[in-house]
């Protein structure tokens, strides 16, 4: 692929793989793990996306498409290449590794995860997206140092979401793997943390704020991405800016997200730091 003709950066055929993740369901994990691999798809980047979460797989029922006989779980257990295991979205043109609806789903062991991202990066893709299952922390098996891997986490602008998120940075850093924080369902309303307090609390670099939008649920019930239903809604629009951020070399020409002393302190005092500094942005903010 040309990337000069459609004004993307070379990625040098080196995949990057971005996990989606958070500890919590109910966030929009898929939502916006669809949508991500689509924007992206838009400026002539091959995009893979993966659905990983083994305990309720839906990036299909998202993309309005039938299941198939080709799944990851069939990809973890024969000795292929990704490319016998994809399914190609017609109207996007993404490619999708679908997961597996099973009343017995198999977990995504460690073994299974290095096999994953081993093929993926075997692959001629420029992005493969990960939706992976809630709880999701990071690989333990192994490092990415070299900037292959990175995390994106999702939160709602909630106390309990944050939080929750917030757990899961110390896995990934003590790992050396970046990571990032979206944002979803945010309405501006009283009772929902600023994009102060959340950065406050997280440090690192936020890659977007994405509104709740009418288009969500609608594109939801009509098994039709939001970003194909109208890519000119808030939260369309938004999910293609925060993809612009990604839109950079990988490894060491991508920022670093950076930590300053308020976060690192909050770190070292572990979870019951992070929910004292939560409470007393709100004790500031009700008084």
């Amino acid at each position: 692929m040309d990337h000069a003709k459609t004004g993307t950066a070379d990625r040098s055929h080196t995949p990057h793989i971005i996990a989606v993740t958070s500890r919590k369901g109910g966030v929009g994990k898929t939502t916006i793990s669809v949508n991500m691999a689509i924007a992206l798809k838009s400026r002539g980047y091959k995009v893979l996306l993966v659905d990983a979460d083994t305990t309720n797989p839906s990036a299909t029922i998202h993309l309005g498409m039938t299941y198939s006989n080709k799944s990851l779980h069939q990809l973890l257990t024969r000795d292929s290449a990704i490319s016998d295991h994809v399914t190609v979205h017609r109207q996007s043109g993404i490619h999708l590794i679908a997961g597996s609806l099973s009343r017995n789903p198999v977990p995504l062991t460690q073994e299974a995860e290095r096999m994953l991202f081993d093929k993926i990066l075997k692959s001629d893709y420029d992005f493969a997206i990960i939706d992976t299952g809630p709880g999701y922390t990071a690989p333990p098996a192994f490092r990415y140092d070299d900037g292959s891997l990175e995390i994106l986490f999702v939160t709602t602008p909630s106390e309990p979401s944050l939080a929750s998120v917030i757990r899961s940075v110390d896995s990934a850093d003590s790992l050396g793997i970046k990571h990032r924080l979206a944002v979803n369902m945010v309405n501006g309303k009283p009772y929902q943390l600023t994009e102060h307090e959340i950065m406050h609390v997280y440090g690192g670099e936020m890659v977007g704020m994405l509104p709740e939008d009418e288009v969500v649920p609608r594109s939801v019930a009509e098994n039709t991405p939001a970003m194909l239903l109208n890519k000119r809604a808030r939260f369309s629009r938004a999910v293609a800016a925060m993809c612009t951020k990604y839109m950079q070399p990988s490894g060491a020409g991508y920022p670093q997200h950076p930590r300053n002393e308020e976060y690192d302190s909050g770190r070292r005092a572990g979870i019951l730091g992070i929910f004292q500094s939560i409470f007393r942005l709100f004790r500031h903010r009700r008084s």
